[in-house]
């Protein structure tokens, strides 16, 4: 079963496939507990991540309960009410949460700090085809490790 109805999906494909598929949690609300387990059954990866969850949860997540969303914002993860709104919201791994703990890059997702066309969790398909363009002119159409260096 892929994503469902009010699941949370972000600008991460590991954490995506693994909620796709059930080794976490389906709704991508995410703990220390389903994290490790999660990872490690659908990947083999051991406890390495240990670190970049407690960073995502301290960081973008609610410390207190451990959860964190593996996307946009949940009201899943906040444990303190109101006093947790006082605080602020946690923004989950999308928008500067993902940059807190680690950064990336993607042919298809905006970098957040760019003045538009930002979000690291929407899909830009003409990002996509800039690269196709690129390959096409530097290579005929092929994507070598040079033509992804240049995009």
């Amino acid at each position: 079963m892929l994503k469902g109805p009010g699941d949370i999906r972000g600008p991460c494909p590991g954490l995506n496939a693994a909620a796709n598929h059930g080794y976490i949690p389906r709704d991508g609300i995410a703990t220390s507990e389903t994290i490790n387990t999660g990872l490690w059954e659908a990947f083999g990866l051991d406890k390495t991540a240990t670190r970049l969850q407690t960073a995502t949860m301290f960081f973008d997540g609610d410390p207190l309960s451990g959860r964190w969303s593996i996307g946009y914002h949940s009201d899943k993860t906040q444990s303190l009410g109101v006093v947790g709104d006082l605080l602020g919201n946690e923004t989950g791994i999308c928008a500067y949460g993902h940059l807190k703990t680690e950064a990336d890059s993607s042919i298809t997702r905006g970098d957040w700090l760019a003045p538009e066309m930002n979000s690291n969790c929407a899909s830009y398909p003409e990002f996509a085809q800039e690269l196709l363009d690129l390959a096409k002119s530097m290579t005929g159409g092929n994507l070598t490790p040079q033509v992804l260096a240049q995009h």
